[in-house]
């Protein structure tokens, strides 16, 4: 009797895990690494910039996509490239070694750097969309850049972390908001 139920809440932790935006692994791993998020680049936008690294977050499935964003930004940006390939339930750690296997037989094995979600991150979970609104992360800027409308918001405004395409930003970015100022 326990053991179906035990099933049945490591099915519905799974889901709930994978039920979390990108964005949400993003933002929280960018507030752990103190970097920056959605760098626009020529046709593309780097997930998170630090100092050294141009970084695409990915999930596990998708790694295949990874290889060329990281090579782009990486060269957009005149930084390392990086990876952060998001493993959301043991099944899929078959896709790190894919990843691996690939970069290594290319010989770009040292030339990309890669990080796992959750092993290299421990502790580090995606926020919800409720919880970024209440504890907005502000490591990376106080203001938030509108991308569907170049809007600059302050970190008081309702809008600060709320919006369906947007990114920390400094404060020359973008056109002031009407409701900030």
């Amino acid at each position: 009797m326990l053991k179906p139920f035990l099933t049945t809440l490591l099915i519905m932790s799974l889901t709930l895990l994978s039920a979390q935006s990108e964005a949400s692994y993003i933002e929280a791993l960018a507030a752990h690494l103190g970097a920056q998020t959605e760098v626009a680049v020529t046709s593309g936008r780097v997930d998170i910039e630090t100092a050294t690294h141009a970084i695409e977050v990915e999930r596990a499935p998708k790694w295949k996509e990874s290889i060329g964003q990281a090579l782009w930004y990486g060269l957009q940006r005149n930084k390392q490239p990086g990876i952060i390939l998001l493993i959301e339930s043991p099944a899929q750690r078959k896709y790190a070694i894919q990843l691996g296997s690939a970069l290594d037989y290319a010989g770009l094995g040292n030339s990309i750097t890669v990080w796992i979600w959750p092993d290299d991150f421990p502790g580090i979970k995606p926020a919800s969309t409720a919880e970024q609104r209440r504890h907005p992360v502000t490591k990376t800027g106080k203001f938030w850049l509108n991308l569907n409308g170049n809007k600059r918001h302050k970190s008081s405004c309702k809008w600060f972390v709320n919006t369906t395409k947007g990114r920390f930003c400094t404060a020359n970015e973008g056109v002031p908001a009407g409701c900030c100022y």
